[in-house]
């Protein structure tokens, strides 16, 4: 019988397949992650390291919808795409540097929702006025539980 949920399928796992997942935690996706360490804590396997960016990849954190973003990556890829923005205001047409700006934030934000569990089409909400407000007040309570 197949198993019904992420979580039966990791319970049907060896002890060598749930250690070698704790090895490799990176290569998950959160979900996937806390299914593992629940697993772990159930089996009475030490908890693994919490997962630590070792190096940082600035074509794969800017220029990919891939991956995982935390917060403090998050708000450095932001401050980034906007001091570019802002200053390249002074070079090149100010509506050609808003939308260069803005397609830049759209990449983080999108990985960022990724990360948090949300679809990254929620992105779209940030460009109707008064809905992106809204949408960043109610997601702060769930972004900062996980």
């Amino acid at each position: 019988m197949a198993p019904e949920t992420i979580t039966d399928e990791w319970r049907e796992k060896s002890d060598d397949q749930l250690r070698y997942a704790a090895d490799h935690l990176a290569e998950y996706t959160e979900g996937a992650e806390q299914v593992i360490r629940a697993e772990l804590r159930r089996r009475g396997f030490p908890e693994p390291p919490a997962i630590v960016p070792t190096e940082f990849d600035a074509e794969a954190s800017f220029f990919s919808f891939a991956g995982r973003m935390g917060r403090l990556e998050f708000f450095w890829s932001w401050l980034v795409i906007n001091v570019f923005a802002w200053g390249s205001l002074v070079i090149i047409p100010p509506l050609a540097a808003g939308l260069v700006g803005l397609v830049l934030l759209v990449l983080p934000t999108v990985r960022r929702l990724h990360d948090l569990g949300t679809s990254g089409a929620l992105c779209v909400l940030l460009f109707v006025p008064g809905v992106n407000v809204c949408t960043a007040i109610i997601r702060i309570p769930g972004a900062l539980t996980h």
